[in-house]
């Protein structure tokens, strides 16, 4: 192709480009209840309508330039000068859409466009360009990419609709040993030991005992209903909403069997990491309490393994950090709201956690199972806790997560009760 019929071609491109920015604002200017601003699928459209403008007129100016450069050496135009007509011109700059509101919005626009095809009867394409324009559309559909497995790199959509999980999860983000399910693991019974030998003696005989065992998934289930009206709102808002909505559920079940004293039951549901632990009851409110139960708990975690993590509710720690001396000197200025360092451990806070208990565990000392990823269904006839989704005008979202965990030995896990520490809330009104 020459350089006149580039020129030519990427001129059709922009004229193009134009005719539609000039459509959108038209269709505003036109709308049935009188003009309006343009909506967010419009505007997303427009905006990036105008990066592609930007750069094919940018790149005509490069071919007129080097078109003059070279009008000196021009070369005979090429006899079939309409054999590049009708061929399609890339845009670069098109194929990147407009950057992401939140992490995993696009997932999130995909899940409702599928909601809203299963209501109309019509495909997840055609509800993505209706709601959220045509140009966003291609992107949306690119998030039903799937997850193929936990430790290795992932397409986007459900991968951030995970990674956003490991955010705000307890069992995200404390430093777990990760392993494949159903692969045979050694649950250590008596730590191994070792000896010191002289030269040419015989080794001494590593004294440890081992049971072994195997992390099968355990589903947790999770069940987000959303007014029909919700899932039709293509508004920034309303994306995150869902999105909120359907985390804090899966994290929050996770977390509060996690850390809970229940036996496993059945093989559906897990043992708490605190069922046949051993626990502490609290010496008192006061820092020096505080002080004398960390060193309970020390004596109780094995010597010859790594320093344990605390974990508390955000309560707790808030509570905790604003201790403070009769001189009004922060006893513990290294915590907050958010957790930090007690006394040199580390502390981390979760929502499912009682404010009356503080849980410490060795994280490498522990197994769970490499992320599976996160399954969506979605659903008009449910019925959740009794209501029916039919006869609400609801749509309720089902969210499946695999997860697993168990202790490598029994005593990496000891946790203090009853803990009252720094707890002294102003009165209420009556």
């Amino acid at each position: 192709m020459t350089l006149s019929q580039l020129i030519k071609a990427f001129t059709a491109k922009s004229a193009e480009l134009d005719a539609r920015k000039k459509e959108i604002l038209k269709a505003a200017a036109e709308d049935d209840e009188g003009p309006r601003t343009l909506n967010e699928a419009e505007q997303n459209e427009f905006d990036s309508i105008e990066k592609e403008l930007s750069s094919v007129r940018a790149h005509i100016k490069r071919l007129e330039k080097q078109l003059e450069e070279e009008a000196g050496n021009a070369q005979p135009p090429n006899d079939d000068a309409d054999r590049y007509k009708g061929q399609k011109v890339v845009v670069k700059s098109g194929n990147v859409g407009p950057d992401e509101e939140f992490k995993g919005q696009r997932y999130i626009q995909l899940v409702k466009s599928r909601a809203v095809a299963h209501l109309e009867g019509s495909t997840p394409a055609e509800v993505a360009k209706h709601m959220y324009g045509e140009h966003l559309a291609p992107f949306i559909l690119k998030s039903a990419d799937p997850v193929v497995s936990g430790d290795v790199p992932k397409m986007p959509g459900v991968q951030d609709f995970v990674d956003i999980l490991r955010e705000d999860s307890a069992y995200d983000q404390l430093n777990f040993r990760r392993v494949a399910p159903h692969v045979p693991i050694a649950t250590q019974t008596t730590q191994t030991s070792a000896a010191f030998i002289g030269e040419g003696a015989q080794a001494v005989q590593s004294k440890w005992a081992a049971t072994t065992t195997t992390l099968a998934p355990h589903k947790v289930v999770s069940l987000v209903p959303q007014t029909i009206e919700a899932v039709r709102d293509n508004s920034v808002g309303s994306d995150r909403l869902v999105m909120q909505d359907m985390l804090g559920a899966i994290r929050n079940k996770v977390d509060e069997v996690m850390f809970g004293t229940s036996a496993a039951q059945s093989t559906a549901i897990p043992a708490g990491l605190l069922y046949q632990a051993h626990a502490i009851v609290s010496s008192g409110s006061e820092h020096e309490d505080l002080t004398a139960d960390i060193k309970g708990v020390l004596n109780f975690i094995p010597r010859l393994v790594s320093m344990p993590t605390l974990l508390m509710s955000p309560r707790m720690a808030f509570a905790i950090s604003t201790i403070r001396t009769e001189l009004g000197v922060s006893v513990f200025p290294s915590m907050s709201i958010n957790g930090g360092t007690l006394e040199g451990l580390t502390v981390k806070v979760s929502n499912a956690i009682p404010d009356n208990r503080v849980i410490a565990l060795v994280e490498n000392e522990i197994y769970s199972i490499l992320d599976q990823g996160v399954q969506i269904a979605l659903s008009t006839e449910a019925s959740v806790d009794g209501t029916s989704a039919f006869e609400n005008g609801l749509v309720v979202f089902r969210a499946i997560r695999p997860v697993s965990w168990a202790k490598r030995r029994s005593d990496v896990v000891v946790y203090l009760d009853n803990v009252t520490y720094g707890q002294t809330p102003s009165s209420t009104a009556s």
